[in-house]
């Protein structure tokens, strides 16, 4: 819409990207090169492919939308191209497209995403409580976007339109009505708006709601980190958080693990964080989630198998526990997925098979099967062996006479749960 109408309005060429050329991110990029873009809206996919690139170009104008984008990233597009404009826009289609817009400070600090900035003329937004109060500045809210650019609502389904826009009390004109966005945002100290994530993305997780954009953005806001994404996946028939990340340079980035534990509680950390050379996109250049690998399948090629039989019982309860995947000796039990409640059965387990009380303290502590097998000695201690002990046997119609002077209700009771009815 606005590429169009915009052109349209200076006086400018509309160039319509090639169908052959949209999905892959360096043709992309190349093809903005070819036709001399000045002004171009790219996706999230292709910006890595932008910032080794842009100073080629004859750029302008950078739109950039539809998915959180980090900061530091544009600003170093930005630097490569003097003079360039970048704008995150953000917008659902119901509200005709954008709802807010914020002009990137080149000179700017910020580590996490972009903000997604302020409404634009005419289309106010509301950040509302789950009573529909605003909030002040700095607190989690919904999104509400309302003004001229409102649609009408959903051809033929009335009742979605009903769920979707609804009145705004704000506006202070009968048969105002502002669309519900689903998107939690909250103010910045500036006034900018900063987008959290979904609604619909608040899980729960072994009795600990969590926003995953909370997650997602303390792991975007890691230096070596170019773009991340944090979702539930379940492994092992468990329900996990795993991270992903695409690195800002080469060489891949430290143990982000480690990092999120000195900034999240303990439940808000992924189990593990998969890095990518880049993001799964689909025929329209939106991220494809269902191709995001599990953590088993990036491993890397340095498999080795466990050595000696207690270290193949761990690998063996541990792998079970995992969904029947294969584990190594120098796999971390926790980068494939595990979490408390793993690590619980896992050491009641590991106990059960060698005769021994394991503390599931240790299996933080030495992850892999071999340093578990090696700490062992030092950690556990064998299991006493349970001893029955003597007892005297009651006369038979002494215990009877016994049973028969209990209540009728208590009898029954007692011969269902030995009938097992």
């Amino acid at each position: 819409m606005f590429e169009i109408f915009g052109a349209l309005r200076a006086g400018a060429t509309v160039d319509v990207v090639p169908a052959a050329v949209r999905p892959h991110a360096e043709r992309y990029v190349d093809w903005l090169g070819e036709r001399g873009i000045t002004h171009a809206y790219v996706p999230p996919f292709a910006l890595n492919a932008l910032e080794a690139r842009v100073s080629r170009l004859s750029l302008r104008k950078l739109v950039v939308s539809v998915e959180p984008t980090p900061e530091p990233l544009l600003r170093r597009i930005a630097a490569a191209a003097p003079g360039l404009s970048v704008v995150n826009g953000y917008g659902p289609t119901e509200a005709t497209i954008f709802a807010t817009v914020h002009e990137l400070d080149p000179d700017g600090t910020g580590t996490g995403m972009v903000p997604i900035g302020r409404a634009v003329p005419n289309c106010p937004v509301r950040v509302l409580d789950a009573d529909g109060r605003a909030v002040p500045v700095g607190v989690p809210g919904e999104l509400f976007a309302g003004g001229a650019g409102l649609a009408r609502g959903y051809l033929g389904r009335p009742a979605a339109t009903a769920e979707a826009f609804v009145p705004d009390p704000f506006a202070g004109r009968p048969g105002a009505r502002m669309y519900r966005t689903g998107d939690v945002v909250r103010y910045r100290p500036d006034g900018f708006l900063r987008f959290l994530g979904r609604r619909d993305q608040q899980v729960k997780l072994r009795g600990v709601r969590i926003e995953l954009g909370e997650v997602q953005a303390a792991l975007a806001a890691q230096p070596e980190v170019a773009s991340a994404l944090v979702t539930l996946r379940r492994i092992g028939g468990q329900p996990v958080l795993v991270g992903y990340v695409v690195p800002a340079g080469p060489g891949g980035p430290p143990d982000l693990r480690a990092r999120l534990r000195a900034l999240l509680p303990a439940p808000m950390v992924p189990s593990a964080v998969v890095v990518l050379d880049g993001w799964p996109v689909t025929v329209n250049g939106k991220l494809d989630r269902r191709a995001l690998p599990l953590p088993e399948s990036v491993r890397g090629p340095g498999f080795e198998p466990p050595d000696g039989d207690r270290e193949r019982t761990v690998a063996g309860i541990l792998g079970k526990l995992l969904g029947g995947r294969r584990v190594g000796r120098h796999d971390d039990f926790f980068d494939l997925g595990a979490h408390s409640l793993l690590a619980a059965q896992a050491a009641l387990q590991i106990g059960g098979a060698l005769g021994l009380d394991v503390p599931v303290v240790a299996l933080f502590s030495h992850p892999t099967v071999a340093g578990l097998v090696e700490a062992l000695p030092a950690v556990a201690v064998p299991v006493a062996p349970i001893t029955a002990l003597p007892r005297a046997h009651e006369d038979p119609a002494a215990l009877a006479a016994r049973i028969a002077a209990l209540p009728g209700d208590v009898v029954r009771l007692l011969t269902d749960e030995v009938s097992g009815a």
